[in-house]
């Protein structure tokens, strides 16, 4: 007779690369897998409030420009240092850390016209899910000439 045995709990890492690929994959339907049902999001910038599960799944579908399989069906993932970089479609998680039930990742996105930003997530977790979390975002620009003599490019 065999059991089959539980699903190790995904750890704050996970958590982030499930939200990425669930966004990547338009599956709204799956947000519930990461975000708990009475999840509350903030974006401070533009000074809006999600409350719940079932707002926050009607913002990401509802999102202009948005079409089902926009970015494809496969995550394309490249190999490098798993504390680094996993690339996807449209988002790049640049780091994901956290210790128990705090959540700290930044990721690059490219949005539908093309235009690259950087959104820094800060999350408090619950039962394996995200049950606040405020999103900062800003675009991708070009430094100054100004400062050159003293910064190296990355």
């Amino acid at each position: 007779m065999s059991r089959e045995q539980p699903k190790p709990a995904m750890t704050g890492r996970d958590i982030a690369l499930r939200l990425l690929e669930i966004i990547n994959r338009s599956e709204w339907d799956s947000l519930g897998e990461v975000l708990a049902d009475d999840v509350v999001i903030e974006w401070r910038q533009s000074g809006e409030r999600i409350r719940g599960l079932a707002n926050a799944r009607s913002i990401f579908s509802s999102y202009p420009g948005e079409q089902p399989d926009r970015f494809g069906n496969e995550l394309e993932f490249v190999e490098g240092d798993e504390d680094r970089f996993i690339i996807t479609p449209s988002f790049t998680m640049i780091r994901a850390e956290g210790v128990g039930d705090s959540l700290t990742s930044t990721v690059r996105t490219i949005y539908p016209d093309g235009a690259v930003w950087y959104i820094v997530n800060l999350a408090k977790l619950r039962s394996g899910k995200i049950v606040y979390m405020v999103q900062y975002f800003a675009p991708a620009y070009d430094a100054p000439d100004w400062r050159a003599q003293w910064v190296e490019p990355m």
